[in-house]
């Protein structure tokens, strides 16, 4: 294996707990140590900056954030934006009437913040998708929401990032799908089982990677990369070193080169100890 210079981390499902808010303590102990040794710790999630913050705290060594799937890079220590890519106005706003169409909930991430609108926020007060997630979760996620009337208006010369439909009925995928496709290029991925989530063309955690390791003067043999979801898929292809969790599925599985244990047993932590700090039991 080539000398690792960089490790990516998914959150959900691959760094976090089941609880979608904790750090296993394998985890912590591990990137600390390869921060310590010198490599770059990097989250790379479908987040926005402002849900990656915390995270970020709990790790005390996250040098780089990829957020909103690959739309953005931020430097951890000042929150300065690194790499900075938006969707079109015409094409969010049109996912956006795609989704109200359908009475979905989603969300908009632009800047590094999450927005909502009005009608959505009862709802998402009761949406079986967050209350089953850990209260605290729960609880962050509403408490760094701006509520506006409407998206249109309120980021209308603003640069968004994603859109966030964190569950989508099966009879309205296709549906949906088909109306987004008729917007014109855009990216598409999964990064929980029922989830859909959108950026531009060309923004994925990949790509995102690749712009950030170029500016680092390093390429993707030096990377060592973790994710199990449909958006980490363009991540785990392009690092030399990529692992997908037990947990994972299938598109992750297949895009990785190795496998590592799962998200709740501290899969990352694993792998980094063996592979890159080489202890051995």
């Amino acid at each position: 294996m080539s000398p690792v210079r960089l490790i990516a981390c998914d959150l959900d499902g691959t760094l976090l707990d089941a609880d979608h808010c904790t750090i296993p303590a394998v985890n912590v102990a591990a990137l600390r140590e390869a921060s310590a040794r010198g490599a770059s710790i990097v989250i790379a999630s479908g987040r926005p900056w402002s849900l990656v913050q915390d995270i970020a705290a709990q790790l005390g060594c996250l040098d780089y954030a990829v957020t909103c799937n690959g739309a953005s890079v931020v430097e951890a220590a000042t929150g300065k934006t690194l790499v900075a890519h938006g969707m079109d106005r015409r094409v969010w706003t049109g996912i956006a009437a795609a989704l109200r169409a359908h009475d979905i909930f989603f969300s908009v991430y632009c800047e590094g913040e999450c927005y909502v609108e009005r009608w959505m926020v009862e709802k998402a007060m009761h949406m079986a998708e967050l209350t089953l997630l850990n209260p605290k979760f729960q609880e962050n996620f509403l408490r760094i929401t701006t509520v506006v009337d409407r998206l249109d208006e309120a980021l209308a010369d603003r640069r968004v990032e994603k859109i966030d439909a964190f569950h989508v009925p099966e009879e309205a995928r296709k549906p949906v799908e088909e109306a987004v496709l008729a917007l014109g290029p855009v990216y598409m991925a999964s990064g929980l089982t029922s989830s859909m989530e959108f950026t531009a063309a060309g923004c994925d955690k990949g790509a995102a990677l690749s712009e950030l390791c170029a500016a680092l003067g390093m390429d993707a043999s030096a990377v060592m990369a973790f994710g199990d979801g449909g958006n980490d898929v363009e991540m785990l292809r392009w690092a030399g070193q990529s692992y997908a969790m037990a947990n994972a599925g299938p598109a992750a599985r297949a895009a990785a080169r190795y496998e590592t244990a799962s998200n709740a047993q501290g899969g990352v932590g694993q792998a980094v100890e063996r592979d890159f700090l080489q202890k051995t039991e």
